[in-house]
């Protein structure tokens, strides 16, 4: 990877964690960009060079939601309610 593309990657990352910080602490701009920075060179020290694989989130939880409230009738209300295609529903249910 070029110098280029490792500063795409890290602007990237940057933009991503400053994100996160945003929504799931719910802190404000200032704040989450200070500690995005901060993860971000740390992240850069601990793994920088190294390729990451980071699993997906368990969606076991919202499958069994989903099984719970399909009813074999209701299928484009579960589909909206959990923001889910026809095959989701009906994987979940299996």
């Amino acid at each position: 990877m070029s110098d280029g593309q490792d500063e795409d990657s890290a602007s990237w990352l940057r933009r991503e964690l400053i994100a996160i910080v945003r929504e799931e602490v719910g802190m404000v701009e200032g704040l989450a960009v200070q500690v995005a920075d901060v993860l971000l060179v740390g992240i850069r020290k601990r793994m920088g060079g190294r390729e990451v694989y980071i699993p997906a989130p368990d969606k076991s939880g919202r499958d069994e939601q989903i099984r719970a409230a399909f009813n074999g009738r209701n299928l484009p209300e579960v589909m909206r309610q959990f923001g889910v295609c026809k095959a989701t529903v009906y994987r979940a249910c299996k």
